[in-house]
């Protein structure tokens, strides 16, 4: 694997890579990985195994991308998470467990420039610890 000796590695900056596709066990071996930016890339999905070995991770930033959709809870294994960089996709709707495994130490949330038009109840409501979110620019109808 491409960091499999990058053990002790706790920042890695993926900005704009044109990245469309990330392996499911591309980031198995980085266990003490704090921050993670794939800032300004093409990657079009994420799913349960995309970060399922980052338990440490604190920091994610997924901003510019081609993300439609979060689902198959892929953040369900990041419970030290607090920022979420999610802008500038074109995410379309928050699915109620979308967000699972983020609800207890979650504190900033961006989800700004994206293409939103539902949000279904409970996406949102069960953070503990949320302190900025920032929804701007969405096109929902209520």
């Amino acid at each position: 694997a491409l960091f499999s000796k990058l053990a002790k590695l706790k920042n890695l900056n993926l900005y704009c890579n044109k990245l469309t596709h990330i392996e499911d066990s591309l980031f198995d071996h980085l266990c003490s990985l704090e921050n993670l930016f794939l800032t300004d890339n093409k990657i079009q999905s994420i799913n349960e195994k995309t970060f399922a070995k980052l338990a440490k991770l604190q920091s994610l930033g997924l901003t510019k991308n081609c993300l439609k959709r979060i689902e198959n809870q892929p953040f369900k294994n990041l419970s030290n998470l607090t920022l979420l960089a999610f802008s500038s996709n074109e995410l379309e709707e928050l699915n109620a467990d979308a967000f699972d495994g983020l609800y207890d130490n979650l504190e900033l949330l961006d989800l700004s420039g994206n293409k939103i038009k539902q949000i279904q109840p409970n996406s949102l409501n069960q953070f503990k610890r949320l302190k900025y979110l920032s929804i701007n620019e969405y096109f929902i109808f209520i």
